[in-house]
């Protein structure tokens, strides 16, 4: 994934008709899911790291905007468009520019959305 291609990604994100991908560039962005992410940790059950508290939740955004300035991180806020509300987070991580290879890590909170939680 090339600089331009993460720079689209900033101004234009991903969208269908169901859900929209806004490009994480500040943790401001993501203070719409912190309260549910730090008052439902059962829904953390399968996430890549503890971000249980405040701190560790800051800690684990932080390093995924390093990652977007370093450009092999492309971390996205997931908004549900039928239900109107945050579904969570993604992000394209190990990007290599090497190899022009990319995966897909999820942070869901699809269940609560959907009121499964």
């Amino acid at each position: 994934m090339k600089a331009k291609d993460i720079q689209y990604l900033i101004d234009n994100g991903l969208e269908d008709d169901r859900v929209k991908l806004s490009v994480i560039q500040s943790i401001e962005d993501v203070r719409p899911i912190q309260e549910i992410a730090l008052s439902e940790p059962e829904l953390l059950t399968y996430s890549p790291s503890d971000i249980s508290t405040v701190s560790l939740f800051e800690a684990y955004f932080s390093k995924a905007l390093t990652g977007l300035t370093n450009g092999d991180i492309v971390p996205f806020l997931i908004f549900d468009k039928s239900a109107k509300q945050y579904a969570g987070t993604s992000r394209f991580g190990n990007i290599s520019q090497l190899i022009s290879d990319l995966k897909l890590v999820g942070l869901g909170l699809e269940n609560y959305i959907n009121g499964q939680a």
